[in-house]
Parts: C-alpha cells; sequence; structure tokens
C-alpha cells in the first residue's frame, strides 16, 4: 500500500515528508555534478576514482529520497529496496576504496601550506620576469654597443674538419672590409689565398695557446693597406674544448701614422739637439756611474783647453787632478769640492771659480753646477754644468768701484739682477732702509722691501728692459717696519755682449715731502671753501641781523603781551640766535671774524669742559683731566677757545658710543729747529699744548685726511652738520696755532692743540650792566638792506635818537655833505653795491676828519680787521644784538674806542 495511507492521507505530514525529501535529493544529486566538474578540472589528482565512487554512492542516496516521494502513491517497494541494495553495494566500495586512499589523502599540502607555496611560486615568477626585463635590457645594450662601436666583431666556429666559418659579425665588419658576403663562408672563401692564410694562422695560433690572444697586422681592404689591431677571445665547451672564437679588429691608421711621424720629428730633434747643446754657451760633461767622461761638449771643451777625443772615456778624477785644476785661480781648492760630489754622489754642488789666462786660454769666471743622474743610460752618474759669468763678475767689479762714490749720495742706491736678487747695496740704502750691505745683498729686493705690488714690479722689469729707464713712486717698507713713500728711478745696465744684465736702482725717500704737499693741499681746499663759505655767511648774517634786533626790540614795546607770545617770541629769538651761532662758526672758519681777545688761563678752560662732560656725558665715559702748574697763558677769545675744546671733547664722546676715557691735558712746550713738527703752520716758539684723546673707534686715513673739511661728517643725518672741525682748525689758526692729529681704526683718536703762550697776568673786563639811552644825538645808518636800515632805524627812536638812512654809499654822502654839523655818528656797512663802505669811510673822512664812524659787516677778513684796527673805527659784527648795538654807538660818542 502506498506510503500516505500510512499517514492517514493527512495533507500536512505528506507535504512535510515531500519537502524533506525534495530537499534532500536534490542536494545529494547536486553534489556528484560539482564532483565531477572536480575531476575534469583535475585530472592529474592519481586518485581520481575514489571521487567517482563516492559521487555514485551519492547519486543512488538521492534516488532513494527521491523514490520515497514516489512511494507516498505508488507502492513500488522492490524497486526502493534494489535502490537501497544498490547504494549499499557502492557505500560499501567507496568506503573500501576510501581506506586504500587514507595515506595518500594524508599526504596533500593544508591549504596554508597550498598558500604559502603559491606565494613562492608567485615570487619566483615575479623574479624570472625581472629577470627577463634585465636581460632584454642587456642584450639591448649588447646590441647596440654590437652595432655602434667601432671595432668590427664577428664570431668564428671551429669545424671538426679544422675549417674556420664565419657564423657572425656587426655591420661595422662589412663597412670596415667591404665584403658583403661573410656570413656563414671561410677566410678562403671571401679573401684573396694570401690574406686568407695569414688570417687562418692566427685563428690556429689562438687554438694552440687556448687563451685570448692580441696582434697588429697589416692587410689589403678596399684597395689599400690598412694597419688593424685584433684581439681573439675562445669559447670552450664542457670538455675544454674550443669550439668558437670571438674577434675584434681596430683599425689603427692613424696611430701608426703618428708613430711614423714622432720617430721622424724624434730623430730631426735628437740632431738639433746635439747640434744647440755642442754650441751652448754652457759647458757640459756627462759623466758615467764610474765618473768617466761619456759626453763633453765643445763650448767645456773651449773653456778647459781640452780636445774631445782625447777626453771621452778618460776617469774625471784624473782629468781634474792632471789637466784641468791647475787652470784655475786655487787648484786644490777647485779639486777637494769637485771631488767630494763623487765620494757622496747624492750631493748638488754650486760654486764659483776663476779659469786663469794662460797662452790662448781666456780669463774667465765660471759658475760649476754638478748634480746626479737619477735615472736612464747613465744612472749613478752626474752632469756638470759650467756657466760663464765673466761679464757679470766684471761689472760687479766695476760696481764695487764705484761704490765708494755712490755711498756719499743720499739716495739710496743699489744694483739688482733681472730676478731683483740684489748685487750691490749703498751706504745711502743702509741710512734710508735700516738693512746694513751684507743683510741686503743676495736678498730678493721686492720681498726685502714689501709693499710694491707685483704687478708694479713686472711693469718696472718689462720697461726698463724695453726702453732702458723707469720710475714711479713706490710704497716700502724699512727694517724697523715703519713704511715710506719713494721716488724710484730704474736704469737698465747691459753686458758687453749688450745683453740685458742688471738694473740700478735709485730711490728718494719722499715721504716728508708728500706729507707737506698733502697738508698745503688741503690747506688750499680749506681755503677755497672758506672763500664760498664766507660768501654765505655775509648773506646769512644780514638776514638774521633784522630778526634777532626784532625778537629783542618787540618785548620792549609790547609789555602788555600776554605769556604764549611772550614764549614764542622767546623760541623765535632762540632758534635766530642758534642760526646766528651756526653763522657765527662759518665766519670763524673763513678767518673773517676773530672776536675780542684777552688774556686766557687754560687750567680754568679745561676745568669747566670736564665739569660740564661729567654733567652731560653717559656715565660710561670716564673724564682723565692732567693740567701742568705754572702753565703759561694765552692771547685768545674765551668763548672761541671754549668752543674749540667743546667741540673735540663732543666729538670724543660721538666716538665712545658704548663708553671709553676720555682724557685732557695741557703743558708748555716750546718748539725749537729740531722739535718743530713737520706741519706748514708750525714755528720756533713757546706753545701751550692741549691734548684730547679718547679710546673711541678710531679713524682710517682716507677719513682723517678730510675731518677739517666744512660740511664733511661721518654722522648720521641730523646729528651733526660738517662744521664743528673745521670751525675749531678755523679757530686755532686765528690764535697762531696749529693742530696734529693722530687716530688708529679701533684704538682712538688723539688731537694735539698747538697754542702760541704768552707770559703774563690775567685782568678782570667790566661788564655794562643797563643799556645806554641817547639825548636826541642824530644817526646815520647806511646799509644797502631795507630790513636792516628799519630795524636800526626802530631801536635808535625807542632809545632816544634821531635817524638818517642811506641805502647806498652816493645816498650817504649827499646826506652828510647837507646835515655833516648835526650828524653825530654814522653807521656804515662795508659790504655794498655801487661803492663800498671803505671808499664811503675815506670819503667821509676827507669831508670831515673828525668823522665818528662805526663800522658794520657780516664778515670782516683778517686784512680789513688790521686796516679798522689801525684807523682806531669801531666794528659791529652781523648779526649784533641790540646791547652791544646800543653800547658801541654810546662808547662812541663818549670818545671810548670799543
Amino acid at each position: 500500500m502506498p506510503h500516505g495511507m500510512c499517514y492517514l492521507w493527512k495533507p500536512g505530514l505528506m507535504a512535510l515528508h515531500l519537502l524533506g525529501n525534495s530537499v534532500i535529493a536534490l542536494a545529494y544529486f547536486s553534489i556528484p555534478i560539482t564532483l565531477l566538474f572536480i575531476l575534469r578540472q583535475r585530472t592529474d589528482i592519481p586518485f581520481n576514482g575514489i571521487f567517482l565512487l563516492f559521487a555514485a554512492f551519492i547519486w543512488f542516496c538521492g534516488t532513494g529520497h527521491a523514490f520515497d516521494i514516489w512511494t507516498l502513491w505508488h507502492p513500488n517497494y522492490w524497486i526502493s529496496g534494489w535502490i537501497r541494495i544498490i547504494t549499499a553495494v557502492v557505500s560499501l566500495a567507496t568506503a573500501i576504496a576510501l581506506i586504500e586512499r587514507i595515506p595518500q589523502i594524508l599526504t596533500l599540502p593544508s591549504p596554508q601550506q597550498m598558500k604559502e607555496v603559491n606565494l613562492q611560486l608567485q615570487q619566483k615568477i615575479n623574479e624570472l620576469k625581472e629577470r627577463e626585463v634585465i636581460i632584454r635590457e642587456q642584450e639591448e645594450f649588447l646590441r647596440s654597443i654590437y652595432e655602434n662601436v667601432r671595432e668590427a666583431i664577428f664570431v668564428v666556429d671551429v669545424e671538426a674538419e679544422g675549417e674556420f666559418r664565419y657564423k657572425g659579425f656587426n655591420p661595422q665588419t662589412e663597412e670596415i672590409t667591404g665584403i658583403t658576403n661573410i656570413l656563414n663562408n671561410t677566410p678562403r672563401d671571401i679573401l684573396p689565398p694570401e690574406v686568407a692564410a695569414k688570417i687562418e694562422k692566427r685563428y690556429r695560433d689562438c687554438l694552440v695557446a687556448k687563451k685570448a690572444i692580441s696582434y697588429e697586422e697589416c692587410l689589403p681592404f678596399q684597395g689599400k693597406d690598412t694597419w688593424w689591431i685584433t684581439s681573439l677571445n675562445p669559447l670552450k665547451d664542457k670538455q675544454g674544448n674550443i669550439y668558437r672564437l670571438i674577434g675584434t679588429s681596430l683599425n689603427i691608421d692613424e696611430r701608426k701614422q703618428a708613430e711614423q711621424d714622432l720617430r721622424i720629428s724624434e730623430a730631426k730633434a735628437r740632431s738639433l739637439t746635439n747640434e744647440v747643446i755642442d754650441k751652448s754657451p754652457i759647458g757640459i760633461f756627462i759623466l758615467d756611474a764610474d765618473f768617466r767622461v761619456v759626453w763633453l761638449n765643445q763650448t767645456l771643451a773651449k773653456f778647459f783647453g781640452l780636445r774631445k777625443e782625447d777626453v771621452l772615456g778618460q776617469s774625471k778624477r784624473e782629468l781634474i787632478r792632471q789637466h784641468i785644476a791647475h787652470i784655475f785661480e786655487s787648484p786644490e781648492l777647485f779639486a777637494q769640492t769637485v771631488l767630494q760630489t763623487y765620494d757622496n754622489n747624492t750631493y748638488i754642488e754650486q760654486f764659483e771659480c776663476h779659469v786663469l789666462p794662460e797662452g790662448s786660454r781666456e780669463e774667465r769666471w765660471l759658475e760649476h753646477l754638478s748634480l746626479p743622474i737619477q735615472s736612464g743610460l747613465y744612472a749613478g752618474g752626474r752632469i756638470e754644468h759650467y756657466t760663464d759669468i765673466t761679464e757679470r763678475k766684471l761689472s760687479e767689479r766695476k760696481i764695487q768701484e764705484q761704490a765708494t762714490l755712490i755711498d756719499i749720495a743720499s739716495d739710496a742706491i743699489f744694483v739688482q739682477d733681472l730676478h731683483h736678487r740684489i748685487l750691490f747695496w749703498s751706504q745711502g740704502a743702509e741710512r734710508i732702509y735700516g738693512w746694513t750691505a751684507e743683510e741686503a745683498r743676495g736678498e730678493q729686493a721686492d720681498r726685502l722691501l714689501a709693499g710694491e705690488s707685483s704687478s708694479q714690479l713686472a711693469e718696472g722689469l718689462h720697461t726698463t728692459i724695453e726702453k732702458g729707464s723707469w720710475q714711479n713712486e713706490l710704497q716700502q717698507r724699512k727694517k724697523d717696519g715703519g713704511e715710506i713713500l719713494v721716488a724710484s728711478r730704474w736704469t737698465l745696465v747691459r753686458g758687453e755682449s749688450g745683453q740685458p744684465q742688471s738694473i740700478l736702482v735709485v730711490n728718494t725717500d719722499i715721504t716728508e715731502k708728500k706729507l707737506l704737499e698733502s697738508q698745503f693741499y688741503r690747506a688750499q681746499r680749506l681755503e677755497s671753501l672758506g672763500t664760498l663759505a664766507s660768501g654765505i655767511a655775509h648773506d646769512l648774517n644780514n638776514i638774521l641781523t633784522p630778526l634777532l634786533a626784532i625778537t629783542q626790540l618787540l618785548p620792549r614795546h609790547l609789555p602788555t603781551l600776554d605769556e604764549q607770545l611772550q614764549q614764542l617770541l622767546s623760541i623765535c629769538q632762540t632758534n635766530v640766535q642758534r642760526g646766528a651761532d651756526l653763522v657765527q662758526q662759518i665766519l670763524t672758519f673763513s678767518r673773517g671774524a676773530e672776536g675780542e681777545r684777552s688774556l686766557v688761563q687754560v687750567k680754568h678752560l679745561i676745568a669747566e669742559i670736564k665739569q660740564i662732560a661729567q654733567a652731560t656725558f653717559p656715565k660710561t665715559i670716564e673724564i682723565q683731566t692732567n693740567v701742568l702748574p705754572n702753565l703759561w697763558m694765552l692771547n685768545g677769545n674765551v668763548t672761541q677757545l671754549h668752543q674749540v675744546l667743546m667741540n673735540l671733547a663732543v666729538n670724543a664722546r660721538d666716538a665712545m658710543p658704548d663708553g671709553g676715557t676720555l682724557r685732557l691735558s695741557a703743558e708748555n712746550l716750546t718748539l725749537v729747529a729740531d722739535s718743530v713738527p713737520r706741519h706748514l703752520e708750525a714755528q720756533e716758539g713757546n706753545y701751550i699744548l692741549i691734548t684730547v684723546s679718547d679710546t673711541g673707534t678710531g679713524m682710517t686715513q682716507e677719513i682723517s685726511d678730510r675731518i677739517f673739511e666744512p660740511f664733511f661728517t661721518t654722522k648720521q643725518v641730523g646729528q651733526g652738520t660738517g662744521l664743528g672741525l673745521s670751525t675749531v682748525l678755523g679757530l686755532v689758526k686765528s690764535h697762531g696755532g696749529f693742530i696734529d692729529v693722530e687716530s688708529q681704526l679701533g684704538r682712538g683718536s688723539q688731537f694735539r692743540v698747538f697754542l702760541q703762550a704768552v707770559e703774563t697776568t690775567a685782568t678782570v673786563a667790566e661788564e655794562i650792566e643797563e643799556l645806554p639811552r641817547g639825548h636826541g644825538e642824530l644817526i646815520l645808518v647806511v646799509d644797502d638792506e631795507a630790513a636792516i636800515r628799519t630795524i636800526s632805524q626802530n631801536i635808535l627812536e625807542t632809545y632816544n635818537y634821531k635817524v638818517l638812512t642811506a641805502s647806498d654809499g652816493s645816498e650817504a654822502l649827499a646826506l652828510y655833505s647837507q646835515q655833516q654839523d648835526e650828524i653825530e655818528v654814522v653807521l656804515i656797512d662795508l659790504m655794498m653795491p655801487l661803492m663800498n663802505g671803505q671808499v664811503v669811510i675815506r670819503t667821509l673822512q676827507k669831508i670831515k676828519p673828525q668823522v665818528k664812524i662805526i663800522v658794520m659787516s657780516g664778515l670782516v677778513s683778517p686784512e680789513i680787521g688790521s686796516e679798522l684796527k689801525d684807523s682806531c673805527l669801531p666794528y659791529l659784527v652781523k648779526p649784533y644784538t641790540t646791547e652791544a648795538f646800543l653800547t658801541t654807538i654810546h662808547q662812541v660818542l663818549l670818545g671810548i674806542r670799543s
């Protein structure tokens, strides 16, 4: 009965069995299909039969489950039983076969092992690929070389019959030989018989040698003989038999031609050399290791009075003792000196010897040089040179004879050879440079007198040889290390044959001359700049005079001004006064204003400078003073001298930004003829020497030469006008003195101020306490500046004077002629157009000799100032203050000379 009846035809139960058996049957049927696919892909598996049995077993298992679905409705249980019997048989066979294959199955690698094996295989594959790339690159590289080298490359197979057959060659082989059918042919097939025989002989030589061989040979290719250098390399099999030859051939025609040319040239050179050496002015001996004469030239034979054929092969020792030594001035000394070089053959000997005249032999001076021969055919022997120095010796003798005359010259006179070696040194040279003749003779002049540039000396030597003379100025060194400047004159001295032999040098020390010239040129430059500065100062004084007077006059006219306006006027007056001080510096520099003089005690000046410096200078600067007792006095202007010292002290402060020491000292000094410094303004007499020194940055020589120029400054913009030191120089000169400066870069500077001294005592001047007023006197003011006329009139009228003004000399003379009886005083500007003040003054004095005149000027030169002093005329230097203006008029009216 069908299974369905057993399940009581319950649909759910039947569906459950139907689903289970269907899924199992499908799974079993899919497994054999997979196994069959594996067997198809892996036919290499040695036990693949077990897979077939296993597939059959699973197939029948699946069939059993499928038949269970059929028996749900059809009771075909015999068929189901036979299926199970077959399944059992197949299962048993599979089990038995599996048991037999277990050892083989156990030997299979694990997945991890398979993975590692696969990685190793992949690495080997990659390495093989890389090697393949390298091999291809090398093949390409070798192919490039093979095809592009200059050499012919060929491969020759060695056949059993002793034949040589070409199996490969590069393109150059065909190009060089001109043969196109080389491949698979023997030499006899492609070459003439005699050439082929020669080439095959070389191949057999390589077989006999069993190693690489090289050779040169001449072969006819393309209708001409060509030279080749060929290399043959044998290739051997495993048994050591040579089966192939690799050959290269390089054309060497050019080298062979060069060798041929060189042989011809060497032959000519040897012939020419032998002729030249034989006729050389230098005598030559060549000795072998036994000191026998193997060669001598004709010149040497002439020097010694020998014949070449009698001397060759002779012992040089015997020749010296029997035939050579006696011709010299000192035979024993000559023989001893030469023979000792043979006893010590590494010794190099050089000396001078004197050949005495005898018979036809001339008197000569020879320089002997003996050298060992280190290598070659005559190694162990010696080569001896004898150079004729007779002309030089005669010149030296002549020079020595003239030396007594030369030594009285004050110039440095010496003789040097064409290599600057000193041959003669005069006493004048000793006095100038300090080296004695023994110390200088034989030295190189350029090294002894270091300082000259090599280019100058090279130029001097070239010009002297070419033109016979040369002169220039040279900076040189003395023995004590000091440097001097010399005017050097070179003259060429020729030998009897007319050849340049030496140079006569005459050097004159011009150091002091150049120093004085430098000072003179600087003085001229400063004088020119001073003239320009004077003109500028005059115009500025005319501008500043009314401004200064107005700032002093307004407060008196307007006493009710508020405090702010009074402050503004005070600022204006201060700045005008600063401008006036600047102009005064220019005037002082240009020596156009000297100022009032009185007796001055320098120690008080230095004390004031020290006090100001201690109060205002940085505390990092130490200030030291040293004033000797019983110091003389000066006749000078206190303000100007104060300005001199203050300027120098401020410059010293600026030179020590990081601190240092400022020293001020004063001493009496009497200059006599021997102690007068090398300075244009220096004269004999009594001086007070004021020294201002610092330990600051110092100056270079170039800056030191320019420090007294107006408007020259090394300070930054806004920190200096460049007039300080130029003013100092002008003030010192106006006091009859001069300044000496010493400075070293990085070590500081020293200013030495020399001021003429007097031996007297000081007097105290009286001071004016109040401004004097007039009593209606008539004053004539003459000035071409309208502003000065206006302000002068305002001042005079304010202080109870009457005023007349004139703009030029003609107008002034006209007014004075009309009112000479009423005019009490005439104020005249010296510098006016058309008619200057001096002409007006002389004319006024002619009109009325008793006329009272006051001179006004923005610039009073020393000459005009001297003339005014001689004429007893008072003068006002612009810009003047109201106090000076009124006081001078008051004194003139009272008859007191200002």
